[in-house]
């Protein structure tokens, strides 16, 4: 489980605010911004395949509001909450393996924006809805 608490102050489509990878483009764990929802969203990837696509519900964000997001993932479980609200859930996906790299701001290719962050937490093993709902609040 991640915690992210920041703004991103400009950011593009796709622009990244975590990515957890192992050392390629293929295997990652990224929360990057969307830029048509106006705010973070949850993608995991295994071998080059897409296994999690997740947005979390409630308010967009604007660009330079402070926001935060928590994220968790074990073996076919990832979820996503963004500041307080109902955790989002995909069960159908491979936890990708050989994680090593955590990146803040931007992807191992280089897609970033310009964010702020305040505070970054890493929780060893996945915690429940109820926590990661708490958590974003």
């Amino acid at each position: 489980t991640i915690v992210f608490s920041g703004s991103m102050l400009d950011a593009a489509a796709n622009d990244r605010v975590i990515e957890l990878d192992g050392g390629d483009t293929s295997t990652r764990l990224s929360v990057l911004w969307n830029t048509t929802l106006g705010m973070p969203q949850f993608q995991v990837w295994n071998a080059g395949t897409l296994q999690a696509a997740i947005a979390p519900t409630g308010a967009s964000v604007n660009l330079g509001e402070t926001f935060r997001v928590v994220v968790g993932f074990a073996a076919n479980d990832f979820v996503v909450s963004l500041n307080g609200s109902p955790v989002v859930a995909d069960t159908l996906g491979v936890l990708p393996s050989g994680l090593a790299t955590l990146r803040l701001g931007r992807s191992i290719w280089g897609a970033q924006g310009l964010m702020l962050a305040e505070s970054l937490v890493y929780y060893p093993d996945r915690l429940s809805d109820a926590e990661i709902q708490a958590l974003s609040a």
